[in-house]
């Protein structure tokens, strides 16, 4: 496979950069500027040559696709966002960002069809609400796929947005287009 990961130089990631070249898969990580400190973490040094770096910035649509076709990508897995703290200090650029941002991925595989055979999103746990509505007596079990989304952040409110608006690109584009992960990520 040759996968473009957003936000690939985050916690989560790198280490799905790492499971994928130790599948002998070929990675592009695209990003506003390359940083790899934590892949340094988990890979050895002569590993980090073949995780490729794109600068981009995930709202630009064109820059996306000329991505995607230029290195020939198959898979595309979308993690880039901004955090909460960055959405509260400023809701326009985090609402931009991470609706906007997805859209454009989500858009840019659309277009890139057939080539791109598959894309992941992952959401968040930052869609639900705090501990107490959802164990009121104080014990944790994994919360059901069905359990009420009610986040306390700017940041909650656009993964749900996102969760909304990967659903309707899988509904009309396709069954293995577009497939959407909920509740695992920061």
């Amino acid at each position: 496979m040759r996968v473009l990961l957003t936000g690939g130089y985050g916690c989560i990631g790198s280490w799905i950069v790492r499971n994928l070249l130790d599948r002998d898969d070929q990675v592009w990580v695209y990003d506003l500027r390359e940083d790899i400190h934590r892949l340094r973490l988990i890979l050895p040094a002569e590993r980090l040559p073949e995780v490729r770096f794109i600068e981009g910035n995930v709202t630009d649509l064109n820059a996306l696709r000329r991505a995607l076709d230029l290195h020939g990508i198959t898979h595309v897995i979308h993690l880039a966002g901004l955090q909460v703290p960055t959405c509260r200090a400023d809701p326009m650029l985090g609402a931009t960002v991470n609706v906007v941002g997805t859209l454009a991925v989500f858009e840019a595989v659309r277009l890139a069809r057939p080539q791109v055979e598959r894309l992941v999103y992952a959401s968040s746990s930052a869609v639900y609400g705090p501990p107490d509505m959802y164990y009121p007596d104080g014990k944790s079990t994994p919360l059901p796929a069905d359990a009420p989304l009610a986040p306390t952040t700017h940041y909650g409110y656009f993964k749900c947005c996102n969760e909304g608006n990967a659903r309707i690109y899988f509904q009309e584009f396709g069954r293995g287009r577009c497939t959407a992960s909920a509740g695992t990520s920061g």
